[in-house]
């Protein structure tokens, strides 16, 4: 039994020996002396070349690229977007200073134009009623009987004060203004006259007259 079972492996072990043997001289070529000549076409190789190159938009690393340079983009976008915030904001803030400045400076000017003009006419309406004063005062002097020429040179200095900073206060190119000022010229002029012919008494001179004219300039 055991003889016959390695009979039957012995024979099956040399017909797969044969059969390989047999199938590999057929698949083996004859070694001849045979040149070949291989000739190529340079024309369709570069078009094989070049179908198989693939694009660059083909790349597999594209997403990637892609997502980096949209994130580049987007951080320097909100760059320049926060820069030109800034500037506006900047800009805005500096024109809302400017504008209370100006604002500011308009009202102080303003209370100060205010206060001087009213200190200004405080101050002319003193000088007048000084002036006015020490003119009667004088014409006083010179109805006296006894006249002491001190007195009338106190009086007329006092005039001449008044008279002087009346034309520092007022402004000759104003009509209203320069209608005053000839009143007082008239006024001085008439009170030098009285000081030259101080030895006679002046019953002329109309005092009502006079003030008058000078409320009506005023």
């Amino acid at each position: 039994m055991k003889h016959n079972q390695f009979f039957q492996f012995s024979l099956l072990l040399l017909f797969l020996v044969l059969s390989i043997t047999v199938y590999s001289q057929k698949d083996s070529l004859p070694f001849t002396n045979t040149n070949f000549q291989v000739r190529l076409d340079t024309l369709k190789i570069q078009s094989i070349e070049l179908g198989n190159i693939k694009k660059w938009y083909e790349n597999s690393a594209m997403p990637w690229i892609a997502s980096l340079i949209i994130a580049f983009l987007t951080v320097i976008i909100n760059i320049i977007i926060s820069r030109s915030t800034r500037k506006t904001s900047v800009r805005l803030v500096e024109r809302q200073i400017e504008s209370s400045i100006r604002t500011a400076g308009l009202q102080f000017n303003s209370t100060l134009n205010s206060n001087n003009r009213q200190e200004w006419i405080n101050e002319v309406r003193h000088c007048t009623s000084e002036l006015a004063t020490q003119c009667q005062l004088l014409n006083g002097e010179f109805q006296e009987e006894i006249q002491s020429r001190e007195n009338k040179m106190v009086l007329y200095e006092k005039v001449i004060f008044n008279r002087n900073k009346l034309l520092l206060l007022l402004n000759a190119s104003i009509e209203t203004h320069n209608n005053f000022l000839k009143s007082i010229s008239a006024l001085v002029m008439i009170l030098d006259i009285h000081l030259l012919n101080s030895q006679n008494r002046i019953r002329d001179f109309d005092n009502i007259a006079f003030f008058r004219k000078i409320r009506r300039s005023y």
